[in-house]
């Protein structure tokens, strides 16, 4: 049995689009991405392309209406299985309505689980 150490717990989600930047903020590519998890913190994204530690992601996410903007630098990314990667974005930059939003994206999907 494994020890859940995360702050806040992850939910599962849908597909969105990203903006993957290098360090000095020169575009790399932009693709769509499966979300596996999301928490406050951050997202776990199933990708067809692979991310370094240095990149940057900007993320759109579609909420009702709304459109989240986020943006965040990758934590870690493997291989999945062949042509799949795992992506661990933790979030930075986030305006306040961009959290507000963020949390009744994750509250819809907590009330989908129960």
């Amino acid at each position: 049995m494994s020890v859940e150490k995360r702050k806040n717990p992850r939910y599962d989600s849908l597909n969105l689009s990203y903006v993957c930047e290098d360090a000095q903020g020169v575009v790399l590519h932009e693709g769509m991405g499966r979300t596996l998890n999301i928490s406050e913190n951050g997202i776990l994204l199933e990708t067809t392309c692979e991310h370094s530690p240095d990149n940057t992601l900007t993320l759109e996410i579609a909420l009702e209406d709304d459109l989240i903007s986020l943006r965040g630098n990758v934590a870690h990314c493997h291989q999945a299985e062949k042509g799949l990667y795992q992506t661990g974005v933790a979030f930075t930059e986030l305006e306040d309505k961009d959290i507000t939003l963020l949390k009744q994206f994750i509250t819809l999907f907590e009330s989908q689980k129960s």
